[in-house]
């Protein structure tokens, strides 16, 4: 059976690592970065997340974080998928970029 819990670099855990070290991401409140990058601009907000449950349903490389694109009215313009913390700070600057500089977000 394959993995579908991992750390944010990578790193396969069993499900109740991944609760723990989950739980861990919602009680201490005095360091999200680990786990999250939010970027809020006048065009509207990028939020980037460590989800840790696998989600590439359809195969290929577990897609564990995510970036969600918000307008300026809080509607969402997309969600991105990621396998690696690197990849989803790279997505999430390219996202924020994107928004700032886009007349309109297809």
């Amino acid at each position: 059976m394959s993995a579908h819990h991992f750390d944010p670099d990578g790193k396969p855990l069993t499900p109740l690592e991944w609760a723990e070290l989950f739980e861990r991401r919602l009680l201490d409140t005095s360091d999200r970065s680990w786990w999250r990058r939010r970027t809020q601009t006048p065009r509207g907000e990028v939020s980037t997340v460590w989800l840790g449950i696998d989600h590439s349903w359809f195969g290929g490389p577990p897609l564990t974080w995510e970036t969600m694109i918000f307008d300026a009215d809080g509607e969402s313009r997309g969600c991105r998928r990621y396998t690696t913390r690197a990849e989803a700070w790279d997505g999430h600057a390219a996202a924020v970029a994107e928004l700032e500089g886009a007349a309109a977000m297809p």
